[in-house]
């Protein structure tokens, strides 16, 4: 929206709100935090689609959870009767409208309530953090002192040069897990539910830790052969390492990589402890030991068999031009923009073209 919004003049206001930093969403965020985002007068219910990709085709099952709202899956409903090549749609299942009619009838029961706080737990070296009066102060990035402890706000930005980051995230009393971010990295939380943190990683290479009895987990997205590529942990810890050649290491539990080729296709490893993978520049993954020498923690030893799901999908492998490439990664949103604009017109121009009548 941000780029259609520029190209064509169109929705600024909406694309400005919509910013993911912007102050209407970063105030939304810290009203979920401090359990003010929900009114008291109203009952709340959540249905949303799962099983088809990683949700309903169009938005993943971990951002449909909202903390504090009841909610009920519908496995193999997609999002619109526009995603029908990949099942029947949420807006028209009777089991839906069911659903929706108990509630109307019935009171809503309260959703679990539960909120993720995170925190710098150590800095060694330099690193940095966003600064959130960056469009004020002309200065994005704060430099964070070795016994710093402050919040860490979702959406917030923090980088390491030649340095390494602890970060602490908890729930009351509990602890979720812990990010250690390894020198020359950058990262933000993405996104945060009662059970699932989601973190993009942008550069260099972070661990993942998650305590075994809490049944939290991590979600770690990265891009990968210019689409995003999701690794999700269950009960586990793992490094992932967004360098030209991606890797995932399983160094305890259990996680699970997955690589979108398409919208519909997906490619999948299953990995257990001591296992590691690479992403492969035309999809899909190799199979790679686990270093020697890192800059993390000791792991055990692992079985050397991976359970890889590879469909032949006969992905060609081929590379564009690098000038070519760097031109695409940064003018996609644009590029995107103006196709849906033109496809629009074109179809607007079918539409009005009068028919030919028969001679």
């Amino acid at each position: 929206m941000g780029g259609l919004a520029k190209v064509f003049d169109i929705h600024r206001e909406a694309a400005e709100q919509l910013y993911y930093k912007s102050p209407f969403i970063l105030d939304l965020n810290r009203n979920v935090k401090h359990g003010t985002h929900l009114d008291p007068k109203v009952q709340y219910g959540l249905i949303y689609g799962s099983g088809v990709g990683s949700g309903d085709g169009v938005v993943d099952t971990t951002s449909a959870l909202l903390s504090g709202v009841h909610s009920v899956p519908f496995f193999g409903l997609t999002h619109s009767p526009a995603m029908s090549m990949l099942g029947p749609s949420l807006t028209e299942d009777e089991k839906v409208f069911d659903q929706v009619v108990t509630w109307l009838e019935s009171d809503i029961p309260l959703g679990e309530y539960k909120w993720i706080d995170m925190s710098i737990y150590s800095v060694e070296g330099e690193a940095f953090i966003a600064n959130e009066n960056y469009v004020k102060d002309d200065v994005y990035w704060t430099k964070l002192s070795e016994t710093d402890s402050r919040e860490v706000n979702l959406l917030e930005d923090i980088k390491t040069e030649k340095g390494k980051v602890t970060i602490l995230l908890s729930s009351g009393d509990s602890i979720f897990g812990t990010v250690e971010m390894n020198t020359h990295t950058e990262l933000y939380f993405e996104y945060a539910s009662p059970y699932i943190m989601r973190v993009s990683l942008n550069k260099g290479s972070a661990k993942f830790y998650t305590e075994p009895s809490s049944g939290n987990h991590f979600e770690v997205t990265l891009n990968a052969s210019g689409k995003i590529q999701t690794v999700r942990g269950f009960k586990t810890e793992y490094v992932v390492d967004a360098g030209l050649e991606p890797r995932v290491y399983c160094i305890e539990g259990e996680l699970e990589t997955v690589f979108a080729t398409e919208v519909d296709q997906f490619q999948t490893a299953k990995l257990k402890t001591g296992q590691a993978v690479q992403l492969k520049e035309n999809g899909g993954f190799d199979q790679i030991t686990m270093p020697k020498d890192h800059w993390w923690d000791d792991h055990p030893e692992g079985e050397n068999s991976i359970d890889i799901d590879v469909p032949d999908l006969n992905i060609p492998n081929f590379e564009l031009p690098e000038g070519l490439q760097r031109f695409i990664n940064t003018y996609r949103d644009y590029l995107i923009g103006a196709a849906i604009a033109v496809g629009v017109l074109l179809l607007l121009r079918l539409i009005r073209r009068p028919m030919r009548k028969k001679k």
